[in-house]
Parts: structure tokens; sequence; C-alpha cells
């Protein structure tokens, strides 16, 4: 390295690409190829992993599902962040899975399958006024989590019951405490990594974390 060089001081971050929400079809279409793309490497050479795949994809696919919100006014607030924020989670997920110590190797199938339907409730959790997302009934009477986990026993995996109970117990866990929303308390590693990730891709685009940061 010459002397003219000037490298990056020890621990600073590299710059990052400004971050750009979704706002038209290409970039929706986009946020769902790049999730079966990394569904397909996942599931590539399983036998039970290709029932996955089509679960996954079944949701993806739902037009509720790229259109909608993953919130009203917190994070990924806008139409399509349902998609995006599931992207992210994912991402955060298996960056987790794959550097977990191998006494602690989760379940990757089972916690694949519960992350990609870690909200799915929220398509019908929030309806469209105009031009702003409001709450729904479901939202007061039933909540997302016990939506999503509604929605995910609509498309069950054939595998063992153990295996799918351990993926509805992601689902149900995944706000972490009970006064968060959570119905259960995070009780398995895999529970535990989609939690974590889940509440690290809200922080990405939640506007009171905007605010705190510009202070």
């Amino acid at each position: 390295m010459s002397r003219n060089e000037n490298p990056m001081p020890f621990g600073q971050p590299p710059e990052r690409t400004p971050f750009k929400p979704p706002k038209t079809k290409a970039d929706i279409d986009k946020i769902i190829n790049d999730l079966k793309t990394i569904l397909t490497l996942e599931v590539k050479g399983s036998k039970v992993g290709k029932f996955v795949y089509r679960a996954c994809e079944k949701l993806t696919e739902d037009p509720r599902f790229k259109s909608h919100p993953a919130s009203t006014s917190k994070h990924h607030c806008y139409a399509g962040g349902l998609a995006l924020h599931t992207l992210q989670t994912l991402k955060l997920v298996i960056g987790m899975m794959n550097n977990c110590p191998p006494e602690y190797a989760p379940d990757r199938l089972a916690l694949i399958y519960a992350t990609v339907y870690h909200d799915a409730g929220k398509m019908v959790d929030y309806k469209k006024r105009g031009r702003k997302w409001t709450f729904s009934e479901n939202h007061d009477l039933v909540g997302h989590l016990v939506a999503s986990h509604k929605i995910m026993r609509e498309n069950m995996i054939p595998w063992s019951a153990d295996r799918q109970a351990l993926a509805e117990h992601c689902v149900l866990a995944h706000h972490g405490r009970l006064e968060w929303g959570s119905p259960v308390y995070p009780s398995t590693v895999e529970a535990w990594i989609l939690h974590t990730a889940d509440m690290v891709s809200s922080r990405f685009e939640d506007p009171v974390e905007k605010k705190r940061k510009q202070r």
C-alpha cells in the first residue's frame, strides 16, 4: 500500500447504497425473484424441500403479499413493504443459521418456511382506504401473528407433526415477548433466530429510529 492511499479505519463500516422502497412493479418483481432464488438454493437436493418451496411460492404469488405494507406507520409502511421485509428477514435468518455453532444448528427448512410465512397475516391485517393503509377488523380482533399461523396451517408441509409444530411456534413467537404481541414466548433456537432477524429488519425502516439517528 502506498503512502498516498487512505485506508479505511478499522471498524468503520463500508458506504451503503441509499435505501429505496419499491415503487414500481419491476421493483416488486425483483423482490419476489430474489426470494425464489434464495428458496431454490436452500431447498436444492432435499426431498421435502420441494414441498417447502411450493408452499412458499404460493404465498409469494399472492397479489396481497406483493401489494401490502408491513405496517401502517412504522417499518416498511408502503406498498410492497411486506415482501421487502420478508426478503430482508429471510436473508438475516440465513446469515445467522450459517454462523450457528454446530451444537445449536437449527432446522433450516422449518425455519425458512416459518420466515416466509411469519407476517403473512398482514395481508388481512391491513386494508387500503383512499391512499392510506389502515387497520382491518382482523387486526383488532385477531392480530397478524395468529392470522399468519392460520394461513401457514392452510399451506402445511407433508412432514412430521413435530416439525410442523416447530415452524408454527416460530411464527407465533416471533415478536419475542407476550407484551409485544406474541401469544407464546420463544423457546427454541429457531424461534429466537426468527425473532432477532425480524426485529433487525424492522429497524431498517423504523421512523422512530431514523429520528433518533438524526438528533
